[in-house]
C-alpha cells in the first residue's frame, strides 16, 4: 500500500527529468507524492506536486552565512597553513612561511575548482560529475606542472626535481586526490546543513500553519455562537412585536364599547406597531418619505393626548416627496425622543420639527427644549447610534447625522442624498 509523504530535494540532488522539464533553479525544494484520485482503475498512480521553498527564515539563514563564509573560508586555510608550516618547520627549520602558501595555492584552487565542479555537474547526472572531475584532474595536473617547475622556480622555490618526474605525478595525483575529498567532503557536509535547515523550518512553518488554523477555527466557532445568540435574539424580538400587535388589536376591539376616542388611539398604535414589524422584515432597510410620515403623524396624534396646546408641537414641511426615500423608523425615533425628553409645557419654545425635501436631497431636523436639571438620556443616544447604524447599511457615505445640545435646546439634524 502507498503512503503519501515528503521527500526534500535539493539542487544538488536534481529529479531525473528530461532537460525540457527540469526544475527551475531555487536553492530547495519540497514535492509531496499523493494518490491520484482521478486514476481508473483499482490502481492508484502515484502523483509528484513539486513546491518551490523559499522562507524568509532559511534565506536569512543562509544569507548570514553566505555573508561570513569568505573570512571563515580565509581562516580555516590560514590555520592549515600554519599546521603545514609548523610540521616541515620541525624537519626543516630553513623553511619559509611564504614557501609554504605559495605551495599550497594549486592545492587551494583545487579544493574550490572541484567543489565548483560538484556543484555544478551534480546537477547533471552521475555520469557527466565523473567525466568533469577526470578532465579537471588532467588539467590541473598539467597547470600544476607549469606551476611547480616554471614558475616557482623563478621566486627561488623548488619543489620537486626535474629529473625525477614519476615523484611529480605521484604526489600531484595523491594532492589531487586529497584535496578533491576535502571539497567532496565539504560539499555534502554543506548540503546536509542545508537540509536540515529546510527541514527545521518546514517544521516551523507547519507548527505557525497548524496555529493559525486553530485561531481561525476558535473564531469560526465563536462567531458562530455570535450567530446562534443574534438568532435567538431576533426571533424573540420578532415574537415580542408580533405579540404586542396581536394584543392591541384585541384591545382596540374591545376599547370600542366604552370610548371610541380610545378605541381609535389604540388602533393608531397598532398600526405603528404593524408598520415597525413590516419594516423590520424589508429589505434594504428603505421606506418612502410619504410613509415615513404618515406614520410620524401617527406617533403625533398619539402624543397629542397629553398636549392640551396644539401648538406645543409645531411640524413645518417644505417640497415633494418624488420618491425620496430614509431609513424605517428614521422621523419617528427622533421625534419619540423629543418628545419624551422635551420640555412640552412652554409655548414659547414647541417642539419644532422641520422637513425640507428637494431633489435627491432631503433635511430633517428636530428641535426641542431640554426639561430643567435632566441630561441627555442615554437612551436618546442608543436610539440615534442604532440610527447611525443603519444609516450606515442603507446610504453609506451619502448621509449626514449630528446632534448638538445648546444651551437649553436640543437639536438632531438628517440629511440624505438619495
Amino acid at each position: 500500500m502507498y503512503t503519501p509523504g515528503w521527500q526534500i530535494v535539493f539542487l544538488d540532488d536534481p529529479p531525473r527529468l528530461k532537460p525540457a522539464a527540469r526544475l527551475p533553479r531555487r536553492p530547495f525544494q519540497y514535492q509531496r507524492w499523493e494518490k491520484n484520485i482521478f486514476s481508473r482503475g483499482k490502481t492508484h498512480t502515484p502523483v509528484r506536486r513539486t513546491v518551490n521553498i523559499c522562507p524568509m527564515h532559511t534565506l536569512s539563514t543562509i544569507s548570514s552565512r553566505k555573508s561570513t563564509q569568505p573570512f571563515v573560508h580565509a581562516l580555516a586555510w590560514f590555520v592549515y597553513a600554519s599546521v603545514i608550516y609548523s610540521a616541515n618547520y620541525l624537519a626543516n627549520p630553513a623553511i619559509k612561511l611564504g614557501d609554504t602558501v605559495l605551495f599550497l595555492v594549486p592545492y587551494i584552487l583545487t579544493f574550490y575548482v572541484s567543489l565548483h565542479l560538484l556543484q555544478v555537474f551534480s546537477r547533471l547526472g552521475t555520469i557527466w560529475t565523473i567525466g568533469g572531475v577526470a578532465l579537471f584532474m588532467v588539467a590541473s595536473t598539467t597547470a600544476g606542472h607549469a606551476y611547480l617547475f616554471v614558475i616557482l622556480p623563478k621566486f627561488g622555490v623548488y619543489v620537486f626535481n626535474p629529473a625525477h618526474p614519476e615523484q611529480f605525478a605521484k604526489d600531484a595525483l595523491l594532492g589531487f586526490l586529497l584535496y578533491f575529498s576535502y571539497a567532496l567532503l565539504y560539499f555534502f557536509a554543506d548540503r546536509n546543513i542545508r537540509r536540515r535547515i529546510a527541514v527545521t523550518d518546514l517544521r516551523h512553518q507547519g507548527l505557525k500553519r497548524e496555529l493559525e488554523n486553530a485561531k481561525l477555527r476558535e473564531l469560526a466557532l465563536r462567531t458562530k455562537q455570535e450567530n446562534m445568540l443574534q438568532e435567538q435574539a431576533f426571533l424573540r424580538a420578532e415574537i415580542n412585536p408580533n405579540f404586542l400587535h396581536n394584543t392591541l388589536n384585541i384591545l382596540h376591539a374591545q376599547a370600542q364599547r366604552y370610548s371610541e376616542e380610545l378605541a381609535t388611539n389604540i388602533g393608531k398604535l397598532s398600526k405603528m406597531m404593524r408598520y415597525s414589524i413590516q419594516t423590520t422584515e424589508e429589505q434594504p432597510g428603505r421606506v418612502t418619505v410619504t410613509r415615513e410620515l404618515e406614520n410620524l403623524q401617527l406617533l403625533l396624534d398619539i402624543h397629542g393626548l397629553h398636549c392640551k396646546d396644539p401648538k406645543l408641537v409645531l411640524m413645518y414641511i417644505d417640497g415633494k416627496p418624488d420618491g425620496l426615500m430614509v431609513p424605517p423608523l428614521s422621523m419617528i425615533t427622533m421625534v419619540e425622543n423629543a418628545m419624551k425628553y422635551g420640555d412640552l409645557t412652554d409655548p414659547e419654545n414647541p417642539v419644532l420639527i422641520s422637513l425640507i425635501m428637494r431633489t435627491n436631497e432631503l433635511h430633517f431636523r428636530c428641535r426641542n427644549k431640554v426639561m430643567r436639571r435632566t441630561e441627555i438620556a442615554s437612551s436618546t443616544q442608543r436610539g440615534l447610534a442604532n440610527l447611525k447604524r443603519r444609516l450606515d447599511i442603507s446610504f453609506k457615505d451619502r448621509y449626514t447625522l449630528c446632534n448638538r445640545k445648546d444651551g437649553h435646546f436640543y437639536n438632531v439634524e438628517m440629511i440624505i442624498y438619495n
